[in-house]
């Protein structure tokens, strides 16, 4: 107990992170779909000037890999997004 606050320590947990090229193909799957339920599809202007739309599950998986590298997504080893839970210390 943090003595000062009165207040029950944390506990601190590890767990095992993985990028998106690390999982497998099932798992990538399951990143797909999260990613097509939380993200809006990606606009883009078509050559006669009307608007496009290019969907998660039919986007490259290098685009995709790129997209969570960026953004610092990681996952569990089923693809369940997990990079919000992980802190620095």
């Amino acid at each position: 107990m943090d003595e000062r606050k009165n207040i029950p320590k944390m506990k601190t947990y590890k767990i095992d992170a993985y990028k998106f090229e690390e999982l497998n193909h099932e798992a990538k799957l399951n990143v797909v779909f999260w990613m097509t339920s939380t993200f809006e599809p990606l606009e883009y202007e078509r050559l006669d000037g009307s608007i496009g739309y290019d969907y998660w599950d039919e986007a490259d998986v290098e685009y995709i890999e790129d997209f969570c590298k960026i953004n610092g997504h990681l996952f569990s080893k089923n693809g369940d997004p997990i990079h919000k839970l992980i802190t620095k210390h």
